[in-house]
């Protein structure tokens, strides 16, 4: 197929913009186990979870809780959750505090021992102690001692965490270093970890103390210490995407979350045996607490949900119904696509989804050019012709997909849904996702991307031209910037031609008109700023003070707009970005879009996982129970959008019957406070401008990386001085089209 060629040029255009080899993948067995899962509250609701948990001998589960009381001090209990899924409190936060001292304790980590017994790493604030100590209690939480951490060379430190070994050695981690304290509890010596994460301790099934260490973006290992050479000790190497490391039991050294997927690493054949995939069961490894596995290889596994535990029991040797089996590709996914994976996974009784990311990195976070690597990897695989099942489609070139067929149209399993329908969604924005009447994303909640000013300046308007921005430019003070001092040349053209990007490719006919006089006219305009990044400065103090004149940013909520008029002090306008055509030049970002393709096997189980998308869902509340100001964007279900809107325009919004104080913002710049803002319900007002905002906006924000480098490519001499914007315009008109047109 043609279309393989266009995915090869991008794949291409991605492996000349990276650097570095692929790394090694890790050494993986798998073992042939399936598992049925039993989900079920453990009734345990709290402010916080303890840095991790703490498997017993039996399959149970130790956890430490948090709650808060009125003057936010935490307030630690210790639970015991067996197999039966009953928790069991065994320390209450009373029993921390020991001979009549006031204050609080909090559980910072914890551990147990070969016999059961558990060590908690606990920081103290009372009348009586001040510091770290180590409380080792039994299985049903009876002192068996404690240890304080009080000595002049560990006063000085941070202690992060604590592990005692078999040996009665303890190793307490501050910062990048492990110090090592003898069963005297003196110091002996401390080791530097190196990499680029703080070491993470782990009891080994031996007894020994085992260290997590990152190394770099996707690579790590777990150290053990050599007490004798006061060295680092054995090394096992772990690459790929490994972002925990669990204690160890029966024939596994320790566990290992590796590509979301439970590992064991087995000392004998020196490798990692795959066990279960977290996500296949419906667990979101992001959320995961901890685990405990029993005699019979049954997995009880602790999830933390919103601070609401929820318990998982993994049963080997599962016979039940086969499920069709489905790929969800990405260059990297979030917490929230990983969660709703896991939370289909968990109720689908025909299909199962398996998450599949190109992009390989330890925890959530890595280096550009393994995104790019990552990319590079996907694209390839696609222009091979091996489509997934599902694509999650942010920063892919989406309107090229969809022009050459590879993408399924996603309107009439909406308009089918039993539970949707076009008039359960907001179909403004999924119109303006059309490509050609077809709809081939769905995503569950969207920002506007706008540019705001002060009405007074830009006029009461929701579009513009150059020639209107500069007339408004004109009323400014000498000097004054049109947006922040980091909107470059490259920045500000970047802007402008995804603002109107319909303007210069016609995707469905391949005509291209970056020749024409409108954007050699984007181009003058863009050589006026400035040619590098400025210095940082705060927009809410250079817009009040007349020295930038508009702001680029997302309207997701409906408190937004009160920070706006704060800023700009007055009535303010949202003129988005100037376009040739005078159309509205905002644009609808799309959050989580998800695509199904043509080689989709089970389309109908598909669907089924996408509506999850576009239904009703529960909105984020914040620590006050107000979900107004805790979202980031608009949902797409119309229900929840409405259900937004109403709390925003309750009455109680900024004080209640509990007499809160009232709920705002502050601006703070260099530690000074330039302003207080307090929010104030929305008006009506407020919310109509807000939604003709919405009606105006014509496109979605969409980005085509290997279009944007030909263009940024070719603009550079221009800007540097070296070649006219019309030769610069043919060039990039030139690169562009023959991009354009290459299946043609």
């Amino acid at each position: 197929m043609k279309w393989k060629l266009y995915i090869l040029l991008i794949a291409g255009l991605f492996a000349l913009t990276s650097c570095g080899s692929k790394p090694e993948e890790p050494k993986i067995e798998v073992a042939e186990i399936r598992y049925g899962v039993e989900f079920f509250d453990a009734g345990i609701v709290c402010d916080s979870f303890a840095d991790g948990c703490a498997a017993g001998t039996d399959g149970q589960i130790y956890l430490a809780v948090s709650e808060m009381d009125e003057e936010y001090l935490p307030h630690d209990y210790l639970y015991r959750v067996s197999e039966d899924g009953l928790p069991d409190c065994i320390l209450a936060a009373d029993d921390f505090l020991v001979n009549g001292a006031e204050g609080f304790v909090q559980i910072k980590n914890l551990q147990t021992g070969a016999d059961g017994s558990v060590w908690l790493n606990v920081y103290c604030l009372t009348s009586k102690y001040s510091g770290d100590y180590l409380w080792h209690v039994d299985q049903d939480g009876a002192e068996l001692g404690r240890i304080g951490l009080n000595t002049p060379e560990l006063l000085e430190k941070q202690i992060d965490a604590v592990l005692v070994d078999d040996s009665n050695w303890t190793y307490i981690v501050s910062g990048n270093s492990v110090m090592v304290l003898n069963q005297s509890q003196r110091l002996q010596f401390t080791l530097e970890a190196g990499g680029n994460t703080a070491p993470r301790p782990v009891r080994l099934s031996n007894g020994q103390a085992g260290f997590l260490i990152s190394l770099d973006d996707t690579s790590a290992e777990v150290r053990t210490v050599d007490t004798t050479a006061q060295d680092w000790g054995d090394v096992y190497t772990l690459t790929g995407g490994c972002g925990a490391v669990y204690p160890g039991s029966g024939e596994y050294l320790f566990f290992a979350t590796v590509d979301q997927v439970l590992c064991g690493w087995n000392t004998e054949r020196s490798s990692l045996v795959q066990l279960v995939g977290w996500l296949d069961t419906g667990i979101n490894h992001s959320l995961l607490l901890g685990f405990s596995i029993d005699m019979d290889g049954r997995i009880l596994a602790a999830v933390n949900e919103n601070n609401d535990l929820q318990m998982a029991m993994l049963t080997p040797g599962f016979d039940g119904q086969e499920k069709s089996v489905l790929t969800l590709a990405a260059v990297s996914g979030n917490l929230y696509l990983r969660q709703q994976v896991a939370q289909f996974n968990r109720t689908s009784t025909t299909c199962r989804i398996i998450y599949k990311p190109y992009y390989t990195q330890i925890g959530d976070w890595g280096s550009p050019d393994e995104y790019q690597q990552g990319m590079t990897r996907l694209l390839t695989e696609l222009s091979a012709g091996k489509l997934p099942d599902l694509l999650y489609v942010e920063h892919l070139p989406v309107l090229r997909f969809g022009a050459m067929g590879m993408l399924e149209d996603l309107w009439p399993y909406i308009e089918n849904d039993p539970d949707l329908g076009r008039e359960a969604v907001m179909d403004r924005v999924l119109e303006c996702a059309e490509q050609d009447g077809k709809l081939y994303t769905v995503f569950n909640s969207f920002g506007i991307n706008t540019v705001v000013g002060s009405t007074a300046v830009v006029g009461d308007r929701t579009s513009w031209t150059l020639d209107d921005l500069r007339t408004a430019l004109d009323t400014m003070p000498e000097g004054c910037a049109i947006f922040s001092p980091y909107s470059t040349k490259l920045r500000t053209l970047k802007n402008l031609v995804y603002s109107d990007l319909g303007s210069y490719v016609d995707w469905e006919s391949g005509a291209c008109s970056f020749d024409s006089e409108e954007f050699k006219e984007v181009l003058s305009f863009c050589n006026e700023m400035e040619a590098e990044q400025g210095g940082w400065a705060q927009w809410y103090t250079l817009i009040p003070e007349g020295r930038e004149m508009l702001l680029d940013d997302v309207v997701g909520n409906f408190i937004r707009i009160q920070e706006h008029e704060a800023i700009f002090g007055g009535e303010i306008s949202y003129v988005g970005y100037p376009r040739s055509d005078g159309a509205c030049g905002s644009s609808f970002s799309v959050i989580n879009p998800i695509a199904m393709t043509t080689a989709c096997k089970d389309k109908e189980g598909a669907w089924e996982f996408l509506r999850q998308f576009l239904l009703p869902q529960e909105l984020p509340r914040d620590t006050f129970g107000d979900i107004w100001v805790s979202n980031a964007d608009f949902p797409v279900n119309r229900e929840s959008f409405e259900a937004l809107l109403e709390e925003s325009m309750k009455l109680n919004s900024s004080t209640d019957e509990e007499d809160r104080p009232p709920r705002g913002t502050s601006f703070v710049s260099g530690g000074e406070v330039i302003f207080d803002l307090t929010y104030t319900p929305t008006t009506q007002a407020q919310y109509d401008q807000i939604m003709e905002l919405y009606h105006a906006v014509d496109t979605i924000h969409t980005e085509d990386s290997a279009l944007w480098e030909i263009v940024s490519e070719q603009v550079q001499p221009y800007f540097a001085g070296d070649k006219s914007v019309d030769e610069t315009a043919k060039l990039v008109q030139s690169r562009a089209e023959l991009y354009v047109n290459e299946l043609k």
